[in-house]
């Protein structure tokens, strides 16, 4: 990935969890994150999906109560 999908995931999950209220360690939901990240065409929906499965199967993102624990930018990179 370049420098500037970095810089977008990282945007985006930032955004999300200023949005959300939620600090790093706090939960925010899948539908969440895939709202943002297909927002304005960034990614499609399927590519969202897949990376949120494949993060969760890999146990990268831990699953409290619905809702997935913050990730760092580099595991929605890993994926997409």
């Amino acid at each position: 990935m370049s420098d500037a999908t970095d810089e977008m995931i990282g945007r985006v999950v930032r955004t999300v969890e200023y949005n959300t209220g939620n600090g790093a360690s706090e939960a925010i939901s899948a539908a969440q994150i895939r709202t943002h990240l297909c927002a304005n065409s960034i990614y499609p929906v399927e590519a969202v999906n897949r990376a949120i499965a494949t993060a969760l199967e890999r146990g990268d993102l831990v699953e409290k109560n619905g809702k997935y624990a913050s990730a760092s930018p580099d595991t929605y990179r890993k994926y997409l």
